[in-house]
């Protein structure tokens, strides 16, 4: 079920243009949910729509982050999502924080 939650997440970016998407498969680290999906955009306003699209079309439980559009954290259950400017990106570099983690391609 998360497998397929993911693929339709990484669909849904992927569709609104969102920039350097990485899925990272957290099962067997972290015990709250299964993938972290990471990715950028390019404006205040298209982190805002990304966000927009998840929660409306996979019904998105939580969002932290929203109004600033720098950092959005979108809570999905069984994914975690992080739509980052990309400045905010590099600067707290959660895909370097979780080196140790499989990206997961199979979510493309």
């Amino acid at each position: 079920m998360s497998e397929k939650l993911c693929r339709e997440i990484v669909r849904i970016l992927e569709e609104k243009v969102a920039e350097d998407i990485v899925v990272l498969d957290m099962r067997g680290y972290v015990s709250i949910f299964d993938y972290t999906v990471i990715c950028s955009a390019t404006s205040k306003k298209h982190a805002q729509a990304l966000a927009y699209a998840l929660k409306e079309r996979v019904n998105a439980r939580h969002m932290e982050g929203y109004e600033v559009g720098e950092w959005i954290l979108v809570d999905c259950v069984d994914v975690i999502v992080h739509i980052f400017s990309p400045e905010k990106r590099e600067y707290y570099g959660l895909e370097y924080l979780w080196s140790d983690v499989p990206r997961k391609e199979l979510c493309r």
